[in-house]
């Protein structure tokens, strides 16, 4: 659990690490500016999931995406991009990826698989 996690240990977690999956549950201090700081950071992740960041929204996470092409799989759960309580996300989230990941699904509710 990452409740109080600093973007800094993220980021050089992500540099030294050479980590390939990520998992941040309770992230709550999270937001689109964080996910920008951490994006060039990225260079090995294939999966991403971060839950309890309600400070993220729609326009962070595609921005996050579309910076990071080999990320394979993304869960983003208890977001202000979830728009119902079966943790769908909003739907503009998948249309502004389609560009760089035309094969985007949704699936479960809260993960996007991006190829």
């Amino acid at each position: 659990h990452s409740r109080a996690i600093s973007t800094y240990w993220v980021i050089q977690l992500l540099e030294k690490l050479k980590i390939e999956s990520l998992a941040l549950f309770g992230w709550e201090d999270a937001n689109s500016s964080t996910l920008r700081m951490i994006a060039p950071h990225v260079g090995n992740l294939k999966m991403f999931c971060t839950t309890g960041c309600k400070k993220l929204t729609a326009k962070g996470i595609v921005n996050f995406i579309n910076a990071c092409p080999k990320l394979t799989v993304v869960k983003f759960n208890e977001t202000g991009a979830n728009v119902d309580p079966n943790g769908k996300l909003d739907p503009q989230i998948i249309e502004s990826i389609r560009q760089q990941f035309p094969n985007v699904t949704e699936n479960p509710p809260g993960t996007l698989l991006l190829q």
